[in-house]
Parts: structure tokens; sequence; C-alpha cells
């Protein structure tokens, strides 16, 4: 990783910035799905998107930079708490204007 991710909008910023970068046209919203496994070793996600201007609903691409999980790993860290640990999936959602949601679920 280049940079130091001290908090959770720190990760946000980073995981935006990657994705805005890859995806191959124009777009509506951005939706990144991730599943973590095992903490630094096995995570899987999806990306899809929702291209501007075309009659298709949905796109999707690969970002090929392991440093796009490790900051999803560095997230993980970041929002756990003791009672309940890290989150084992989490979606992103980022909209054209920029705006983002989150959401995480945690282990039962």
């Amino acid at each position: 990783m280049d940079r130091t991710y001290l908090t959770p909008f720190d990760c946000y910023e980073e995981i935006g910035s990657q994705l805005t970068s890859a995806v191959p046209e124009p777009w509506k919203s951005i939706t990144i799905e991730l599943e973590i496994e095992a903490i630094d070793e096995i995570a899987e996600y999806c990306i899809y998107y929702t291209p501007k201007g075309w009659f298709r609903r949905e796109g999707q691409f690969f970002i090929d930079d392991p440093s796009l999980v490790e900051c999803f790993y560095r997230l993980a860290r970041l929002t756990s708490k003791p009672e309940i640990g890290y989150f084992t999936k989490c979606k992103f959602v980022l909209s054209e204007d920029g705006a983002y949601r989150v959401e995480f679920t945690y282990p039962e």
C-alpha cells in the first residue's frame, strides 16, 4: 500500500478513487461487494456499474491491483469492535455526484 489509512474515510476515498479510475465508460453508479473469508488472506469481490446513456442496465469490471483489497482489510481493522469483530461483507456504492453509501455485515 502506498498510503497510510488512518481513518475509515481515508479508505473510502481510496476505494472511490480506484473505482473511478478503472471504470471503462461513463457511469451513474459503481458498486463493489467484497467478502472477507480470512483477514489478510482471502477476499472475493465483484464490481459492477450502471452506465450513463446506455440501454443496458449494468456492466462489470475487475481491478487487478492488490492495494484495493488491502484497503478493505485496513477498513475492516478500523471499523472492528471487540464485541463483533471484523466485518465479513462490505458493500460500497458510489454515485456520480461523489456521494457514497457503505454497508457492513458482521459474523453472527
